[in-house]
């Protein structure tokens, strides 16, 4: 005679076995930005909002969105990030800082990437200076278990979500290594040198 102890025992064990799979089985979604020519020194980990496959959100009537990611300088030692900037596909046109008036960056469009990269332009930059490859000094995000939320508005490419946008992310560090002498640019640990 089966008791109802092990009548359910088969279903609650499939059940937590179904359970165990799908939240073992969640996309981890992110990049790991490494400095070009310090990749163990200049290091920052950047993320759309959620972790579902976050797209900008329209503001009506406009054909402008609103896109948002959280960036956390991963650094060791006191490197500082003084600017963020994305080279996304396409012509789209200006782009706005969304954030606090009180923010340390600002936000600028058709954004240069001399001297290091001469002819890329990134489409906008949250910016300390008044150039990506401004000495910014001590100004920006220093390393921490935190992460910064960045938005920005402007005309992004159709259907691309925030996450592939960070896949063409240019990362500037000042004050790298343990002298804090070094400068470098970090980009997506996937992406092809630039």
């Amino acid at each position: 005679m089966q008791t109802i102890q092990h009548r359910y025992r088969l279903p609650v064990k499939v059940l937590a076995a179904l359970f165990l799979m799908g939240t073992c089985s969640f996309q981890v979604l992110g990049h790991n930005v490494k400095g070009i020519d310090y990749p163990t020194l200049a290091t920052a980990r950047v993320t759309s909002p959620t972790t579902s496959q976050d797209l900008p959100v329209p503001i009506y009537n406009t054909g402008v969105s609103v896109a948002c990611f959280k960036i956390r300088n991963t650094s060791p030692y006191e490197a500082v990030i003084t600017a963020v900037g994305l080279e996304l596909p396409g012509d789209n046109g200006d782009f706005n800082l969304v954030l606090p008036a009180s923010s340390i960056f600002h936000v600028d469009s058709s954004v240069s990437m001399k001297p290091y990269f001469d002819g890329r332009v990134l489409d906008f930059a949250f910016l300390t200076g008044p150039r990506f490859n401004s000495d910014g000094g001590t100004l920006g995000l220093p390393p921490s278990a935190q992460f910064t939320d960045m938005c920005v508005s402007g005309q992004f490419p159709a259907g691309m979500t925030i996450e592939t946008m960070l896949n063409y992310i240019f990362v500037r560090f000042t004050n790298v290594g343990p002298e804090g002498d070094l400068r470098d640019i970090g980009i997506w640990e996937n992406a092809p040198l630039p």
